[in-house]
């Protein structure tokens, strides 16, 4: 039988529920538009739960809403590698090309999206809006 310690079961319990913490802070941040304080919270998070994809994407999401488009796609980039048919990060991937400038990018970002989630009404929104 392994022994846990004491320490270690604490850890386990309190990392989840501080990183939530660190989680609900930035979104209080981001809704009075203080997007640097939201990332620091959310980067934070990420130092106690690195394996937390879900933070990430959030992550990705309040940097894109600040302007720091290169840095989302970056992390983005990461959830990717770890869940490719994520479609949440899917469709922020192609938010970030699209206020980039790279429309053709988007779109395949989006119509991997729409592939995995064909009733996604804001992925066909998205997608629509880019045809001519």
């Amino acid at each position: 039988m392994l022994f846990r310690s004491k320490r270690t079961i604490q850890k386990d319990l309190l990392r989840p529920r501080i990183v939530n913490h660190l989680r609900e802070l930035s979104r209080l941040y981001k809704s009075i538009n203080r997007y640097d304080d939201a990332i620091s919270h959310l980067e934070r998070a990420l130092e106690i739960a690195p394996d937390y994809p879900d933070i990430k994407s959030e992550l990705a999401t309040a940097l894109r809403d600040s302007g720091k488009y290169d840095k989302a796609r970056s992390v983005l980039n990461e959830v990717l590698e770890i869940r490719p048919g994520n479609v949440s990060a899917l469709l922020q991937m192609g938010l970030v090309c699209y206020l980039q400038k790279d429309i053709p990018e988007a779109r395949r970002f989006w119509e991997k999206a729409l592939y995995k989630d064909p009733t996604n009404r804001l992925i066909s929104l998205y997608l629509n809006s880019t045809r001519q």
